[in-house]
């Protein structure tokens, strides 16, 4: 479809598709979870960094249909002198004094159960 004059100009929706997309008829049950606020440390250029953070719509699972949406009107980023260490707070492969075993993943979908084993996570 393309737009034109701002309205989406195509061919008229006579079905809803409920094989694919957010009206699939699925009779799965999930949990979900609001959450205020999400943090996190890094260190770089703070104009950078909010220019990379517009690029991220959503976190975690199933944004597809829209959950996890981010609302950039809420984000911002501040100076902390404490992120210089605390971008290093993450989950280890080996133990280290302070860190507590759990069982996770240390590579990215960090949710997904395939691949867990025991990690280490800083007790804070």
């Amino acid at each position: 479809a393309r737009t034109a004059n701002g309205q989406i100009v195509g061919r008229p929706l006579t079905t809803i598709d409920t094989v694919r997309g957010p009206f699939k008829n699925d009779e799965i049950w999930y949990t979900l979870e609001h959450v205020e606020q999400c943090s996190a440390w890094c260190v770089g250029d703070p104009d950078r960094i909010v220019s990379l953070l517009d690029h991220i719509t959503h976190l975690g699972k199933r944004g597809r249909l829209d959950h996890g949406r981010i609302d950039m009107d809420q984000t911002h980023v501040a100076e902390d002198a404490t992120a210089l260490t605390r971008w290093q707070e993450r989950q280890m492969p080996e133990p280290l004094d302070g860190y507590v075993p759990i069982v996770g993943r240390l590579q990215p979908p960090y949710w997904q159960g395939e691949g867990a084993g025991i990690v280490w996570r800083p007790e804070s």
